[in-house]
């Protein structure tokens, strides 16, 4: 499954969330609640009981609206309920590459919305934002065809903008700096050949 998500054909930060996602490690209230920075793990836009990261990303106001109007309708109702893993596991055994694109695509979107109305206090139309999205990774995978070309010859292997899982007992260790006129970033990801 790990493979998968990191050869969904998307910006990057797609492939991240997707990532996290699949990992369980969003910031959902109960995820808040169990590491006890929150009281409780109702959902501030619904007030559903609990806010999981399928509550979040499926079956709150905002994700209802998105899913409403996608293709995908129909796939998500016989969908896997316990984590996001097996859910996105499961899309993925039955759309195409593109599809299974188009999906990430319209779930990080409604991460997108779901921060909007907590954090800013923003409702925003999920549908517009959805399509926003969608145009956002065409517009990058456009970019990212034109601009990288497959590597030939001496350098062929290295830095072909493609993922391999590590063999063995090795690691894979990807970086990523910014530098700002106030601050500066840093960020790792380290995966096993598990991913």
């Amino acid at each position: 499954m790990w493979q998968q998500v990191w050869k969904i054909q998307g910006s990057p930060k797609l492939c991240h969330f997707i990532w996290r996602a699949c990992k369980g490690s969003l910031a959902v209230r109960e995820r808040l609640h169990v590491r006890h920075v929150v009281p409780d793990a109702v959902c501030v836009v619904c007030g559903e009981a609990n806010e999981t990261i399928l509550h979040a990303l499926f079956e709150c106001e905002d994700p209802r609206d998105i899913w409403a109007h996608s293709d995908f309708r129909d796939l998500l109702l016989a969908a896997p309920s316990t984590t996001f893993a097996e859910r996105f596991e499961r899309m993925a055994g039955k759309v195409s590459n593109m599809e299974l694109q188009t999906f990430c695509t319209l779930v990080w979107a409604a991460w997108f919305c779901r921060n909007e109305r907590i954090h800013n206090g923003v409702p925003l139309a999920p549908s517009q934002v959805a399509v926003n999205f969608l145009k956002l990774v065409h517009d990058h995978q456009e970019y990212a065809t034109s601009v990288f070309e497959p590597i030939t010859g001496l350098d062929a292997g290295v830095g072909t903008g493609g993922w391999t899982c590590p063999q063995g007992d090795r690691v894979k260790a990807n970086t990523d700096a910014h530098v700002g006129v106030v601050d500066v970033g840093l960020g790792t990801v380290v995966r096993d050949n598990e991913g």
